[in-house]
């Protein structure tokens, strides 16, 4: 009978030269649920085990009304399971992803409040070699380059707020080998809320 052991960890620390202006550092080590594997249709498979490191910083400005937090971070996970469409599945040796993100938020009225990310990111098979078929150094299938997020607020009056906002994704490798790509695409969504009395 097989067995599986894994180890999950996180160390963080926090420096803070003044009070408005955080520095952060983290690493952490993670093993997947048995989960992800009990349900493979191959028997000769291992737990995927996954390592990050990320420094970054945070800062509060104008009373609160402007924060925003930028991040670098390196990830890499070994074994993951693949599956592929119609149900077959490999395990990779190794996928890594680098990148940076930005989130912001402003207020610059007390009605009106603006929420915006963006991510960069680098992933890339460092092992991967199913077969006769070699992966290796491609870039992971349906992973964005870039994502970015835009949402806003606005109460003209009590008990009304009219919101709306816009997600980008990039365009993405539609296989392991990298011969297809699917476009970037923009959604764009918007709604409004009425509170019926502030007792809700």
């Amino acid at each position: 009978d097989d067995s599986f052991h894994g180890t999950s960890w996180r160390l963080g620390m926090v420096y803070q030269p003044v009070e408005n202006t955080s520095f952060y550092l983290q690493t952490s080590k993670a093993v997947d649920s048995i989960q992800s594997i009990i349900t493979a249709s191959s028997t000769d498979v291992r737990l995927a085990e996954g390592k990050q490191v990320e420094l970054g910083v945070k800062q509060s400005l104008w009373n609160d009304r402007l924060q925003y937090t930028v991040a670098i971070y390196d990830i890499e996970k070994e074994n993951l399971l693949n599956t592929y469409p119609g149900g077959s599945e490999s395990q990779i040796g190794k996928q890594t992803s680098r990148g940076i993100e930005v989130e912001l938020f402003i207020k610059p009225t007390e009605t009106f409040d603006i929420d915006f990310n963006i991510a960069r990111v680098n992933p890339e098979y460092e092992d991967f070699i199913d077969g006769s078929d070699n992966f290796s150094a491609n870039t992971p299938r349906n992973v964005p380059n870039i994502t970015a997020n835009l949402w806003m607020n606005w109460q003209p009056i009590d008990r009304w707020l009219l919101s709306g906002g816009a997600r980008y994704v990039g365009k993405r490798y539609a296989d392991d080998a990298n011969e297809n790509t699917m476009p970037n695409y923009t959604v764009f969504d918007a709604s409004i809320q009425w509170m019926a009395t502030q007792d809700l």
